[in-house]
């Protein structure tokens, strides 16, 4: 990636805090980031961020976040994941 270590500190900052309120909004569930990839432009512009639900190590989740606009654009979600934390709203 082409970017400073500032940047990538501030990419990574900006995209942690989309993905804890993602989670919180969306599932009502606190989950904790340990690893951050940020893609190249040419590959994609996401954020890869992976971590688990807060107190439940074993839950680990994957998540994508654009880093041009700062939304979700992916996700990966442990088995049982949305039968024991359904979504909080209808999505469109």
């Amino acid at each position: 990636m082409n970017k400073s270590a500032d940047e990538q500190e501030e990419i990574i900052r900006k995209a942690e805090q989309v993905g804890i309120q993602y989670f919180k909004e969306n599932y009502n569930v606190d989950v904790v980031f340990t690893k951050f990839d940020i893609d190249a432009p040419h590959v994609s512009s996401d954020v890869a961020m992976y971590g688990h639900i807060k107190g439940e190590e074993d839950q680990e989740i994957l998540l994508l976040v654009s880093y041009r606009t700062y939304e979700v654009t992916s996700g990966l979600y442990p088995e049982g994941f949305f039968e024991k934390h359904p979504p909080l709203k209808e999505s469109n």
